[in-house]
């Protein structure tokens, strides 16, 4: 008894949350890795499930890669990465830059030596950074560490700038 697969193109099928079913459409070219390899793959969505399952609230995806190198083999497990929103020019600081006191939001800039504070607007945010809409320029400085000791135009001496 044999089975036969056939690994170019190599089919990937997944599970996609139902928040995506109006991002993910046919020919959508997705990345993705599989365990144990840090490579980046790129597969095009050829299909999917034209029902949601009651119980996950999940469609199912399916991609083709281009495995004609065979570097890929049947059963592996991966990992698919998709941009849900791109945001162009957009300002971002570090999440422990930001003091919040009585509910308004605030980094400290360092301007001639001295700690500014300037209220800002937050916009979305991830696990390290805060997207900044309103209070911080392009070009500003703006103070990551010792934030919650620092007071109106207090002198500041900075160890390292990093752009």
């Amino acid at each position: 008894v044999a089975k036969l697969t056939k690994t170019n193109p190599l089919k990937i099928e997944f599970p996609l949350p139902e928040l995506y079913a109006g991002i993910v459409k046919e020919g959508t070219v997705l990345s993705f890795t599989v365990d144990g390899d840090l490579k980046s793959r790129e597969m095009k969505i050829y299909a999917f499930d034209s029902y949601v399952d009651s119980e996950t609230r999940k469609f199912t995806v399916r991609g083709l890669y281009d495995n004609s190198e065979g570097d890929l083999y049947p059963g592996r497990f991966a990992t698919v990465n998709f941009v849900t929103q791109t945001f162009q020019n957009s300002l971002l600081v570090p999440s422990e830059a930001i003091v919040s006191e009585m509910g308004i939001d605030k980094v400290f800039l360092y301007k001639s030596g001295l700690a500014t504070p300037v209220e800002i607007v937050k916009g979305m945010r991830n696990e390290t950074y805060v997207q900044v809409l309103q209070g911080v320029e392009v070009g500003d400085t703006v103070i990551t560490t010792g934030t919650m000791q620092l007071r109106t135009g207090q002198k500041v001496k900075l160890d390292s700038v990093i752009e």
